[in-house]
């Protein structure tokens, strides 16, 4: 039979692993796998490069972390690197990975000066990119040891330096299999791992057999031995208990706690001990909380999420007994700092719904694997989208860049709504085209996303240089040129993967559907702002003497904080000029509910957005940059010789435009645009297999994929989940049936119901 034909819109996260998944061995023969996708760069808003007149310095639109709860993200690029193999010029994914557990809130003072809350996330044995969606047993046996340690240490430790703590028990586990930010350390987590290895095979073995059968014997009794009668009354006695006790407790613990709060202050122990208290009164306040909202809401139970996707996070902590002072936290500020939570990006305005907000908590603190969170040595662009293309096209899978969406129209046939055709805008001139998307330095085996495009053809017949990144702008010129794909012709399935924001400007015939127009009107998106810098001091000499954070927190727009000090190793300063540290800030940028579309308008709009994301870097570098590293300043001055420059001719050394040298990204415009979670936004939300249209399915962070907030894994849930509607084989989905939230069951009161028809696939 001849291979039915594949046509993927957008080379983003969600469009690459539908390809990964439609491109497997067993479906090779069956599928004929293209992508489509505007410039020359694959990976959406995970794409970076590095740029060669700037001592190859890498330049993205922000922060990136991979999670340990990851699990569908690390099980891909797992297989990318064993398909490609160990002597590939991409190396292994030990070496691509470095381990972060320690997480830092910035909480504002009343006397304007900011305070840091340290939280150490314990460690464990089990590896993110195998295995399934929790760690074992032992490994929560040890991670509570660790909490347990750390909470010990803090008690004895009189001194002022409330990360203490923190570093002592960072440096005592070290137990990470990837590399690390220490030579030493990869010796030491090789030496805990062997002595480890022995306590954790007893525990994860014998016990987790006794246990499951335990379990298994209580679940047959309980619902072969019981009544539906009976087991509905002990079901709600149960929760009644637990509500009640959770409650009662809360109750005790805040006057014990205040107590405590009170003798530290009456005897004068120190602010070290005073913060230290307010941390666990806090971490208490929000922990009892969730479990009366869980013990209230039944939130064990399928689509009972959806009931609380109304309520905003902090209102539903509120609503569950949260004291004031906790639900206002740091702890509580960084979640919505770190996912950009605030409509139309006004910080006076946060916003994001309690239902992604429990779940994603859920997963990222009691799922993980191995470290709480990873970052990548050359990237994600580079690290993880780059060896995903590579054996993707080793695969078969044909790319074709240059390739912009300008409309997906849709028909009906026999009933039925098909995709008909998709209209294509070329960006290039008749007779140039992209050749070979990645490049390789003298030296280093190592391919690298090209920073300007390789063309082939006439060179006179081509933009100049000053318009090539107009090629990946939405607000890019016209070229005035079509191309259109015929359903039967060029393709038979669709999978469309463009940002949501797009939809409106390049896909606006799917908006003839009722659900399709709710969707894009309802579902909002936010512009962020990224400085990344480069550092001629090292983080001690700036004044951080703590391990490399996880950030967030801060006065906006520069809330997020990434130390990125270990992508130095992978740059070409000249000798003596190389960075000792490099770091990039994030945050939301205000911004209109929808971006105005191409033209005119649209490239006034751009540029008033990245003037005023500019007199935020100007405002960040004047008052707001000394909180973050204190030896920045002397004398009320920023020290300007603390900044790398490769200008040429240099700068000298006290010439303030150092500053211009560093990297200031505005993501403007709906392909840049940050997918919101809103309250009351979920049933809005089409899943993978509910286009509407019987050839088209969906891919992308802005889809019902169980995770809901703008990241690699929500992307990546979606594009499996689309290839498994099309392909009707099983494609494994970690997580998918967990509290069935997500994939599985509809959105309760959901407003969109597809006609089983137009369904590719029922997902089961």
């Amino acid at each position: 039979m001849p291979k039915r034909k594949v046509c993927i819109l957008g080379a983003g996260p969600g469009g690459l692993s539908a390809a990964w998944a439609l491109s497997s061995p067993q479906l090779r023969e069956r599928f004929a796998v293209e992508v489509y996708q505007m410039g020359w760069r694959a990976g959406g808003r995970a794409a970076s490069a590095q740029n060669p007149d700037r001592g190859n310095r890498i330049e993205q639109n922000g922060s990136h972390y991979l999670f340990g709860s990851y699990r569908n993200t690390f099980k891909l690029v797992r297989a990318v690197y064993d398909e490609l193999g160990p002597s590939s010029p991409f190396g292994r994914i030990e070496d691509e990975f470095t381990p972060r557990n320690l997480l830092v809130g910035k909480r504002h003072l009343p006397d304007e000066t900011w305070e840091d809350w340290f939280q150490f996330m314990p460690t464990n044995l089990s590896r993110p990119d195998e295995g399934g969606k929790y760690a074992r047993p032992f490994d929560y046996c040890f991670m509570a040891f660790q909490t347990v340690l750390r909470i010990l240490l803090g008690v004895f430790d009189f001194g002022d330096d409330p990360a203490r703590t923190a570093r002592w028990v960072t440096w005592m586990f070290p137990i990470s299999p990837f590399k690390q930010d220490r030579p030493a350390d990869n010796k030491k987590s090789a030496i805990l791992r062997a002595v480890l290895a022995i306590p954790a095979f007893l525990v994860n073995y014998p016990l987790a057999w006794m246990l499951r059968g335990a379990w298994r014997t209580a679940s047959f009794c309980y619902q072969r031995l019981l009544s539906t009668y009976t087991r509905f009354r002990i079901k709600e006695a149960a929760v009644r208990w637990f509500k009640a006790s959770t409650v009662t407790w809360r109750g005790r613990t805040r006057n014990i706690w205040r107590e405590i709060h009170a003798f530290a202050i009456r005897n004068s122990l120190g602010h070290a001990w005073v913060g230290r208290i307010e941390r666990l009164t806090t971490l208490w306040e929000v922990a009892c909380a969730f479990a009366v909202g869980v013990a209230t809401d039944e939130l064990w139970r399928a689509g009972r999420l959806d009931q609380i996707d109304g309520l905003d996070f902090r209102a539903w902590l509120t609503r569950n007994g949260c004291a004031p002072e906790a639900v206002q936290s740091a702890y509580i500020k960084c979640w919505y700092d770190a996912v950009a939570a605030y409509e139309d990006g006004d910080v006076a305005r946060p916003s994001i719904s309690a239902a992604v907000s429990v779940y994603a908590v859920f997963r990222a603190i009691l799922t993980y694997r191995g470290n709480f969170a990873y970052q990548m040595r050359h990237e994600v662009g580079d690290g993880v989208i780059a060896p995903l293309v590579s054996a993707l096209m080793n695969r078969g899978v044909e790319f074709h860049f240059f390739q912009r969406v300008r409309d997906v129209v849709p028909a009906v046939v026999e009933g039925k709504s098909l995709i008909d055709r998709i209209e294509l805008e070329p960006q290039l001139p008749d007779g140039v085209r992209g050749a070979d998307c990645f490049e390789r330095r003298p030296g280093d085996r190592r391919p690298y996303w090209r920073y300007a495009p390789s063309l082939e053809g006439d060179p006179t017949r081509f933009p100049s240089a000053e318009q090539l990144p107009a090629l990946e702008s939405f607000y890019g010129a016209d070229s005035g040129r079509r191309r259109t794909l015929r359903r039967g012709e060029h393709f038979d399935d669709v999978v469309f993967a463009l940002p949501l924001p797009a939809i409106e400007h390049d896909a606006r015939s799917l908006l003839c559907r009722p659900e399709w127009e709710r969707m894009v009107a309802t579902i909002k998106s936010t512009e962020t702002v990224s400085l990344r810098i480069w550092f001629t001091w090292t983080l001690k000499q700036l004044g951080w003497t703590d391990p490399a954070p996880i950030l967030s927190g801060y006065d906006s727009p520069f809330s997020t904080w990434e130390d990125n000090g270990h992508n130095a190793d992978h740059a070409s300063f000249p000798p003596g000029q190389e960075p000792q540290a490099i770091a990039t800030v994030f945050g939301p940028l205000e911004a209109p509910p929808f971006a105005p579309g191409p033209g005119p308008s649209g490239e006034t709009y751009q540029r008033d957005q990245i003037a005023r994301a500019t007199a935020k870097v100007d405002e960040f570098f004047r008052t707001g940059i000394g909180n973050l590293w204190s030896n920045l300043f002397k004398g009320g001055q920023l020290r300007y010789d603390a900044f790398c420059d490769l200008s040429k001719p240099p700068l000298p050394l006290d010439d303030s435009r150092r500053l211009q040298w560093q990297f200031m990204r505005a993501n403007v415009g709906p392909l840049e645009r940050y997918t919101l979670a809103l309250p009351s936004t979920l049933q809005h939300r089409l899943r993978p297999d509910e286009s509407g249209h019987v050839n088209m399915v969906l891919a992308g962070e802005w889809t019902r994929n169980g995770v809901e907030v703008g990241c690699m894994e929500g992307a990546v849930i979606s594009g499996l989940a689309a290839a498994r509607a099309i392909c009707d084989r099983p494609v494994e989905i970690v997580g998918e049936h967990d509290l069935e939230f997500g994939l599985l069951t509809p959105a309760v009161g959901s407003q969109v119901e597809p006609d089983p028809e137009t369904r590719r696939i029922h997902m089961t």
